[in-house]
């Protein structure tokens, strides 16, 4: 083997690992179910703070199972009264680490 070979195969045993690990204290079977986009208005507005409802703009995401059940819901951004950014590597992240199959 060439020795560069065997210097990238090192590297990369020395490089860090990861695991996804999904913790829920929640059963499934308590589990909200969003089937609908009122169900999901209904949702994310309990989640909403109600006194800025109409003071700045947010960007919730729901993360849903197959069943459509709820497995998290996260604050993406948080923005202005014009408008508010969103960055889909953290939406990405946060359905991964939620172990869902929609969004």
């Amino acid at each position: 083997m060439r020795k560069e070979v065997k210097q990238i195969l090192t590297t990369c045993r020395d490089l860090p690992t990861y695991s996804l690990k999904l913790h829920n204290k929640i059963k499934h079977t308590d589990r909200p179910e969003v089937l609908d986009i009122e169900d999901a208005k209904t949702f994310v507005r309990k989640c909403y703070d109600e006194g800025e409802i109409n003071f700045v703009e947010c960007c919730y995401v729901i993360a849903l199972n197959a069943s459509k059940k709820v497995m998290g819901v996260l604050q993406v951004s948080k923005g202005g009264v014009m408008g508010t950014v969103v960055d889909p590597r953290i939406i990405y992240t946060f359905a991964l680490l939620a172990g869902a199959t929609k969004v």
